[in-house]
C-alpha cells in the first residue's frame, strides 16, 4: 500500500512540475511576444509584427509601410528586438505583394550580390539608378554600413524594402587582392 501512495506522490509530482514549466514557458512566450510587438509597432514605419517561436530561434516578421529611412528604422527595430529577446532570432520584412517591383528586385539582386562580393557600392548605386530610370521609379534608395546593405524601391503605392546582411570576409597578413 506505501509502494502505491509513493507511485501516485511521484506521478503527481510530475504532473505538477509539468504544469509549472508549461504555464511558465506560455507565459513567458505571450509576455514577449505582446510586450515586443507593441512596442515595434510603436516604430515610425512599422505597421504591423508577427513573432513566431521556432525549434532554436525567433521570426519576427515586420510589415512596414512608408518608410523615410529604412537604415535608422532597421537599427532601431534591432536594437529593441535585441533588448527584448537573448535566443536566436531572425527578422523578416514584409511589405505588400507587389509584383512589379518583385520583379524589378529580382534584377538587381544579381547586382547588389555582385557588390557584397566586390565591396563596389558606388557601382552599386549607379547600377540602381538606371534601372530606377528604366522602371520610372518615385524613389530608389541604398545605403550601406559595416553590417547591411539597405535598399527601398517605391512605385506609385508599392513599396519594396530589403535589408541584406554583409558577411565581412576577414583578411589575414600577407593576403593580396588583386
Amino acid at each position: 500500500m506505501s509502494e502505491i501512495k509513493m507511485k501516485r506522490t511521484i506521478i503527481a509530482l510530475i504532473l505538477t512540475l509539468s504544469i509549472l514549466f508549461a504555464g511558465s514557458y506560455f507565459l513567458d512566450s505571450y509576455k514577449l511576444n505582446h510586450s515586443l510587438a507593441n512596442d515595434l509597432e510603436e516604430i515610425s514605419g512599422v505597421k504591423s509584427v508577427k513573432i513566431d517561436k521556432e525549434k532554436v530561434d525567433y521570426k519576427i516578421r515586420l510589415r512596414l509601410k512608408e518608410v523615410d529611412n529604412l537604415q535608422k528604422n532597421f537599427k532601431e527595430i534591432k536594437d529593441r528586438i535585441d533588448e527584448a529577446v537573448e535566443e536566436k532570432y531572425t527578422i523578416i520584412l514584409e511589405t505588400e505583394d507587389s509584383k512589379e517591383l518583385d520583379k524589378i528586385y529580382e534584377q538587381i539582386n544579381l547586382v547588389l550580390y555582385e557588390a557584397l562580393e566586390t565591396g563596389e557600392f558606388v557601382k552599386l548605386g549607379d547600377r540602381i539608378n538606371v534601372y530606377a530610370n528604366n522602371y520610372q521609379l518615385d524613389r530608389k534608395e541604398v545605403k550601406v554600413d559595416n553590417n547591411y546593405i539597405y535598399l527601398t524601391l517605391v512605385k506609385g503605392k508599392q513599396e519594396l524594402y530589403k535589408v541584406v546582411e554583409r558577411n565581412q570576409k576577414e583578411k589575414s597578413g600577407g593576403e593580396m587582392n588583386g
